[in-house]
């Protein structure tokens, strides 16, 4: 049987040799999740492919629904968004870097992915054209977790059920969100996070937390301030948020939060 053919518009999320006129190219797609395949001859100096994909960029790809070892056969490619504003602003490339790293890690194969690729599209073409910021990462991830079916519940403490309204409350990573302060401290949650150093949660932080899961796009976010003591609380909440229910620690995390600080105060 011959292998099917299928064309999808793809997001090239990672690009590495695989000898030393091919490369293996990771991809996001809205119909099939994140696929990879191999893409021979693209180093040659007369390949078809050459200039027509690279990383953050959107491409038209044809390729061969083969699966060998994991890896789809490229056929033909052609770009649709450049991106170019990512090759000349390193601030904006290393946050697209995290950025793609993420959804590398998140993204299900085989498995429609409209909208984490409508998510990816918006935030590199924001970043195309726009100046990086600690809130575009934050809101992000917040929405990767949505994605990811572990969106955070911002409204009612975890334990009890009550509305958290305009008070403080505690980190509770283990049971999806945030706790009240009463259950926080009954249940010894709120040891544990102060003796981890951990912060609480404050109104103003919870009230960012709760617009940005609101919001589809990333221009009515990223310009929102943030002060230290609100970096600190929301690195560190949704920090642990990915760690513990994605078991992820991405190395990029840190690398990109030094840049954006350094930025922004």
């Amino acid at each position: 049987m011959r292998p099917r053919l299928e064309k999808t518009e793809a997001i090239a999320l990672r690009v590495y040799p695989y000898s030393r006129t091919s490369h293996v190219v990771t991809w996001l797609t809205p119909q099939h999740g994140r696929i990879g395949t191999l893409v021979k001859g693209a180093q040659r100096p007369k390949s078809a492919f050459i200039g027509q994909y690279d990383l953050f960029c959107t491409s038209e790809m044809v390729y061969y629904l083969r699966n060998i070892n994991g890896l789809h056969i490229a056929k033909e490619c052609a770009m649709t968004s450049p991106r170019t504003g990512l090759r000349k602003n390193w601030r904006s490339a290393c946050c697209a870097s995290y950025f793609c790293d993420l959804v590398n890690r998140i993204g299900l194969e085989n498995t429609p992915q409209v909208r984490l690729f409508q998510l990816m599209s918006e935030a590199l073409n924001f970043l195309s054209g726009n100046q990086p910021s600690l809130a575009l990462l934050f809101w992000f991830e917040l929405q990767v977790l949505a994605e990811a079916g572990m969106a955070p519940r911002l409204t009612n403490c975890q334990v009890c059920n009550a509305e958290l309204g305009q008070g403080h409350a505690c980190i509770a990573p283990g049971m999806g969100g945030i706790t009240c302060h009463q259950c926080a401290k009954s249940g010894g949650i709120l040891a544990r996070a102060e003796s981890a150093g951990y912060p609480s949660i404050a109104p103003d932080v919870l009230a960012l937390l709760r617009a940005w899961q609101a919001t589809i796009s990333p221009g009515a976010v990223a310009r929102t301030y943030c002060s230290p003591n609100q970096v600190l609380a929301l690195s560190t909440f949704l920090g642990m948020l990915i760690e513990y229910h994605l078991d992820l620690q991405p190395a990029g995390r840190g690398v990109v939060l030094d840049i954006m600080k350094a930025g922004s105060f």
